[in-house]
């Protein structure tokens, strides 16, 4: 049984949108190809839509053709191979697009022509010039050879576990035409080119109602595609199965958070075509279409296809009756992709189609079910459901340091166990331990699932022995007599903290006394004399989710500790686990669940880099005021623009060095107002707090008097207030974050107005406080804005916390939490190109997949039309990027204009002032305008890339990027203005600093720059 890695699907409606892409008739003579009368004509190619029933926005599935080959065949003999690279567009319309290729030379008579187009500026082939040259040595051995010929994913593709990104308006695209030339002027038929992936929408509803009046709340957090194939046809083949060799599965991506009033999240993204035929009929069930045999990842389909393509769905589930919470569940739902609209015995994802799934979750109630033992049972239901009653509570909090309130009526549990006739002792103390089950789980248990369910009283057991392989002294209970109050921390080696297991042993002891008409130990328990009951009252302390080393004693890497599964710890009774031992049902004491920290550092660097951790919420709210910081000390400065935690240190007392001024905790906490008192899964995650005036102490309250001597030691000041770089590096990695961890969390289509900060978009996020107190608010909402405004203003905060190597946990007793640990800087230093002549930023695998655009080609041209909210995510960074040597210039009679654009062109790739651009006539139309991440780099380098320092007749100071803002009522564009990156509600001009992806041999011959 697993409680924090809980796995079940939901009962859901799914509804499926799609269409098989129609194909026209070709009128087809016959007649064969006349090889030896070659006729020079105009050739007809079209592009028509991708197929889906209700285009719900704009067109997404245009495809511009860069160049074109076609391969002839008359039957199963080759004619030969034509290049094509200049097409004339006749038409676009709802059909699709029509192009004509002038001067073809085919042949009289009927042929079969093949296409492929788009093939090597598309990054998604591997090794893209050597596939066409092996297309083309398979072609000259017949059309069967031809048609069977396999491409294979780009391995950055792959290897990354990511899917397909097409941030231009190029995607390869093949097809077929049967042609008959009767003379030069009469040609009959079209090329039909069908782009050979396909696009996945997933539309997932927020809010429900069920049939109980119950508030029903999934809030997605992520998703997983698996059996990706890496291989397919080259040329499309009806009625053949994928021949994929190799499949692999996606690596975890967050999911945006829902979007106005229909309350539904959504993501789009592109696949390969995967056709797959099930293994037997379902009957027409859609249950069926899941079902399955085995456990946990060992999973054995029943009608799926072992390689079929499917998706899996990660969120939070909440069920809510008047504010209060009675069932949650954290969840995975299982989607087998396919159009299984009529036919659900489909598991085939086709190119050139848009499949759009809506996902509606409805209730739990067959898992319940399923738990309880009873005959009904749900396919694909399975997981951990936890119900609350009114003596439950439960707790959701963040991965810094915690604590929360909790009690129990021992008088109420004793009166709540019967005793017949003929009970015996053994069995009372059985009964008890039933009430008193203990599980917790984190990532690092070692213990099978199916045993971390224990029941420390009655247990033949030592805690040690009991607890083996099972992480848990996270978690501790300290004893107290007052109701609703918090304790202070009495230190880490204090006797009167108790474990959970302790906990659970000494209350069953208390409850069979009570039985026995003794009292307890009232020394750890309270008799309340106004009701004449026993409780047990304790503040839990709560750990940062934070480790060093395994239960094993080996050194760890942050990337074991973020980005993964809750810690959970349950003290529950009605314990019950289903046959198969898929799903569990319990009614809970006190339930406790921890996230893991944030970040947008990838894991894979963990052992040489470090990073910086990010809470997920801000329990106070909004703050009004910093409070007053003192006056730095000589040679101390509290606008350091990186140094988040040494701006809250000498803010607060003047100095990074606090172990030299012996403070009081107290003169900054009270930790009594720091906590939960009561449940805070409905009422919000705010603490009471008494003193939110200040943003460096809210901060400060992250942390806790690990020693207990009451004096604020350095190594106890581990969450602090960020400084600007790291808020704006929040802002780049945004996408990487969960949803309720990104700094905005709102519809920025329901902004209105020029002056949108109001307190509905301050609640979501807009604005935040920073650690320079010169320039100390982040406008979170347009991504890369900051500046200095009035003290008494509201604004969010956000702590966080450097996480050290790897390697610096192995050479320290304690590991480090300042400077040494700072977290690295995005890109692995400046760099310039081989010939000096260029700067160069490169990422290499410092951050999370999902910031990355995945390719193994530079990207050829200016990126699609596209805001900072786009999906398909195109506001993302390639692996590397040359900045050009100085800003675009416009040549024109003007000379006071010659320097700048009119903001909506660089926006637009038919009119991007780079795509045009070149030095050396090397790299000729491969550079773009910056979106606004590239932007948000360069600027942290703005002196050594001379970004003040304008060319000669500029007649403005803006540097633009091709982001638009996405709500185009409220502000237009993203822009640097010499000082800072912020958005204008106007169309404005300014100048432009053109980049272009680095190639692998730049990056290996680039220079670092020392500063």
């Amino acid at each position: 049984m697993k409680i924090v890695r809980i796995i079940y699907l939901v009962l859901v409606v799914v509804c499926m949108q799609t269409i098989v892409a129609c194909q026209d008739d070709w009128e087809n003579l016959n007649n064969g190809a006349d090889v030896n009368t070659p006729v020079t004509v105009d050739l007809s190619f079209g592009v028509p839509r991708s197929t889906e029933i209700v285009l719900t926005r704009a067109d997404n599935s245009e495809s511009d053709i860069y160049g074109i080959r076609i391969y002839i065949f008359n039957g199963e003999k080759y004619l030969g191979m034509r290049e094509i690279n200049t097409l004339q567009e006749l038409s676009n319309d709802d059909a699709g697009r029509r192009y004509r290729a002038n001067n073809v030379s085919l042949y009289q008579g009927t042929q079969t022509v093949y296409a492929v187009a788009n093939i090597t500026r598309t990054g998604y082939f591997q090794d893209a010039t050597g596939l066409l040259t092996s297309l083309e040595e398979e072609a000259q051995k017949g059309k069967t050879e031809f048609l069977a010929k396999l491409y294979t994913l780009a391995s950055a593709t792959v290897e990354g576990g990511n899917l397909p990104q097409f941030t231009t308006q190029y995607m390869p695209l093949t097809g077929v035409g049967e042609i008959t030339v009767n003379s030069a002027t009469n040609v009959q038929g079209t090329v039909e080119l069908k782009r050979m992936v396909a696009q996945v929408n997933f539309k997932i509803n927020t809010e429900q109602t069920n049939s109980n009046g119950h508030k029903i709340t999934f809030a997605p957090q992520s998703y997983i595609f698996y059996n990706v194939p890496e291989q397919g046809y080259m040329i499309e083949k009806e009625n053949a199965n994928t021949p994929a060799t190799n499949y692999y599965n996606t690596k975890s991506v967050v999911i945006g958070g829902a979007t106005g009033d229909e309350n539904q999240a959504y993501f789009s993204v592109y696949v390969p075509e995967n056709i797959q035929t099930a293994k037997q009929f379902s009957q027409g069930d859609y249950n069926n279409r899941e079902a399955f045999d085995g456990t946990g990842n060992n999973k054995k389909w029943t009608y799926a296809p072992d390689n079929g393509m499917y998706v899996v769905l990660k969120g939070k589930y909440t069920e809510t009756s008047d504010n209060s919470l009675v069932k949650y569940a954290d969840v995975e739902y299982i989607i087998h992709l396919g159009d299984f609209s009529e036919d659900k015995d489909n598991y085939s994802v086709l190119r050139n189609n848009i499949y759009t799934y809506t996902v509606t979750v409805t209730g739990v109630e067959n898992i319940i079910v399923e738990a309880k033992r009873e005959d009904l049972r749900q396919n694909s239901a399975e997981g951990d459901v936890v119900e609350l009653t009114d003596a439950s509570k439960m707790f959701n909090l963040d991965s810094h340091y915690e604590q929360v309130y909790v009690e129990y009526d021992l008088t109420e549990i004793a009166n709540s166990i019967q005793m017949g006739e003929g009970t015996t002792d053994e069995d009372l103390k059985e009964r008890i331990a039933l009430n008193f089950i203990l599980s917790i789980h984190t990532p690092f248990n070692t213990r099978a699932a199916s045993a971390e369910l224990v029941t420390p009283y009655n247990s033949d057991k030592s805690e040690k022995e009991g607890m083996k392989g099972i992480d848990y002294k996270w978690v501790e209970f300290f004893p107290q007599s007052a109701a609703n109050s918090i304790s202070e921390y009495p230190g880490q080696t204090s006797d009167k903290l108790l474990s959970a297991w302790a906990v659970c042993q000494k209350m069953g002891e208390a409850v069979y006394q009570l039985k026995n008409n003794q009292n307890p130990d009232n020394t750890i328990f309270t008799y309340n004399y106004s009701d004449r009951h026993w409780y047990a009252r304790f503040t839990i302390f709560v750990d940062e989710y934070f480790y060093a080393k395994d239960l094993n004693g080996n050194v760890v890497a942050w990337e074991s500790y973020t980005h993964t599964d809750p810690r959970t710890m349950l003290i529950a009774s009605d314990m019950r686990t289903s046959v198969d031992l898929n799903s569990t049902y319990s009614v809970a004491l006190t339930y406790i669940t921890q996230t893991s920290m944030e970040t947008f550092y990838n894991g894979a660097a963990s052992d040489t880099y470090n990073a910086m951790g990010i809470e997920t919420y801000n329990e106070n709210g909004l703050i009004t005021g910093f409070g007053t910081p003192v006056t730095p000390n000589s040679g101390y400065t509290y606008k350091d623009p990186s140094m988040g935690r040494a701006n809250t240190l000498v803010n607060i007392c003047g100095s990074e060095d606090i172990d030299i001024k012996n403070l009081l905790w107290t003169k900054y906490i009270d930790w009594t107002s720091v906590g939960y008192t009561d449940d805070n899964t409905v009422s919000g995650n705010y603490i009471n707090y008494n003193k939110v005036n200040s943003a460096y102490y809210a901060c400060l309250s992250r942390n806790r008097d690990l020693n207990g001597d009451r004096y604020i030691n350095d190594d106890e000041v581990r969450w602090y207030l960020p400084a600007l770089n790291q808020y704006l590096r929040m802002g780049i990695g945004a996408k990487a974050l969960s949803e309720n961890a990104r700094p905005y969390t709102g519809d920025k289509n329901d902004l209105s107005g020029n002056s949108y900060i109001n307190d509905t978009s301050l609640e979501n996020g807009a604005l935040y406080y920073m650690s320079n107190y010169d320039q100390n608010f982040y406008w979170a909402v347009e991504v890369g804005s900051y500046g200095s405004s009035g003290a008494s203003k509201k604004a969010q905060i956000r702590c966080v916390r450097n996480l050290p190597r790897k390697s610096l946990v192995e050479s320290n007793t304690t590991p480090p939490v300042g400077r040494d640990a700072w977290a690295d800087a995005l890109y692995y230093r400046l760099r310039k190109t081989g010939d000096g002549e260029n700067y160069m930023f490169y990422f290499g695998s410092r951050l999370l997949p999902a910031l990355y655009r995945n390719s193994d080609q530079p990207q050829y041209g200016s990126y699609i039309e596209h805001t900072e909210e786009s999906e398909p995510a195109i506001n993302l960074l390639p692996k590397a990027f040359v900045v050009s040597r100085s800003y675009m210039r416009k040549y024109s009679s003007n000379n006071d204009d010659r320097n700048t654009y009119a903001i909506d062109d660089v926006c637009s790739p038919d009119t991007d002032p780079c795509r045009n651009y070149s030095e050396n006539d090397e790299w000729d139309g491969y550079w773009r305008t910056p979106n606004l991440n590239e932007l948000m780099i360069m600027v942290t380098q703005e002196d050594a890339l001379e970004l003040k320092n304008y060319a000669d007749g500029a007649s403005s100071s803006l540097t633009l990027c091709s982001t638009r803002f996405s709500n185009q009522n409220v502000r237009k564009h993203f822009y640097f203005n010499g000082n800072f990156i912020t958005t204008s509600n106007a169309a404005e001009a300014g100048m432009v600093r053109c980049v272009r992806d680095a190639s692998q041999t730049e990056i290996d011959n680039s220079t670092i720059i020392e500063n």
